[in-house]
């Protein structure tokens, strides 16, 4: 097994994002399934079982190369400041943990990441999370200090959930996640966080939804041919409560930003 543990990082202040650090996840996990069926969203990280996807894509550095580049090029696109950080691992767990590291500032840089899977800190296993005063207070910092303790006396004391998350950590016991799917069509509502009183107003969460969109046409290795956009106002005398807009393309396309300013032309026209 090969794992990627993705983490999404928006570098603007959540009032002016397009995106919050959840939706940023999602879309990650979105893209990813451009490179494996096998992605599930778990805490905060996209977590990405790739070992059947190597010999597509030329082997693990060219996969990553390319899935890092999709990362950019679609955070660049929408003009969301972010950063992705990446951990791999032998199993998901692993994975995980090393992203939690390269996330701290006094681990900076992997060559600052512990050499030994075994040296991983007791923080980075989300089953020990509950348990870390304690663990501390018997000398557990460690993966490998809990892994030398008896098996029973860590069952009896921190319940079967923890010892399960070290035997999955060390792959004896395979993963039950649930792998993310996408929809056949694109579906999205989004409720305004501001008061439109003009329709001209609505293309900024338009914008948060067509960033959306262009993250399920990657997942599905799609292109946007049709949309439709429905919008529902406050009533008011100077605007319509309700109205729509729809929008073909001459040829199927990934890339959003034309679509963009045509709504935006159209939605100035209201």
């Amino acid at each position: 097994m090969r794992w990627i543990a993705l983490q999404a990082l928006i570098l603007t202040e959540p009032a002016a994002a397009l995106m919050s650090d959840a939706a940023a996840q999602r879309a990650t996990a979105c893209i990813a399934l451009g490179f494996t069926p096998r992605v599930a969203l778990v805490d905060e990280a996209v977590l990405m079982e790739v070992s059947g996807s190597l010999r597509l894509f030329g082997g693990l550095l060219k996969l990553v190369a390319l899935l890092e580049a999709r990362l950019k090029q679609f955070f660049e696109s929408n003009s969301l400041p972010a950063k992705v950080i990446r951990a791999q691992g032998a199993t998901s767990l692993i994975a995980l943990g090393r992203l939690r590291l390269t996330h701290q500032t006094s681990y900076i840089g992997l060559e600052k990441l512990p050499k030994r899977v075994a040296d991983l800190p007791m923080h980075t296993l989300s089953a020990a999370r509950p348990h870390l005063g304690v663990l501390e207070r018997t000398g557990c910092r460690t993966w490998d200090d809990l892994l030398r303790l008896p098996r029973d006396g860590v069952a009896r004391r921190f319940g079967a959930e923890l010892l399960e998350a070290l035997d999955r950590a060390r792959g004896a016991l395979p993963d039950n996640y649930t792998w993310l799917t996408l929809p056949e069509q694109f579906d999205e509502k989004l409720e305004l966080e501001a008061l439109v009183i003009h329709t001209p107003a609505l293309m900024h969460g338009v914008d948060r939804l067509l960033a959306s969109l262009q993250a399920w046409l990657l997942g599905r290795q799609s292109g946007l041919s049709a949309l439709k956009i429905t919008w529902h106002l406050d009533k008011r005398r100077e605007v319509a409560p309700t109205g729509e807009l729809e929008i073909r393309t001459a040829q199927p396309a990934q890339d959003l930003r034309h679509v963009a300013r045509l709504i935006a032309e159209r939605l100035g026209q209201q």
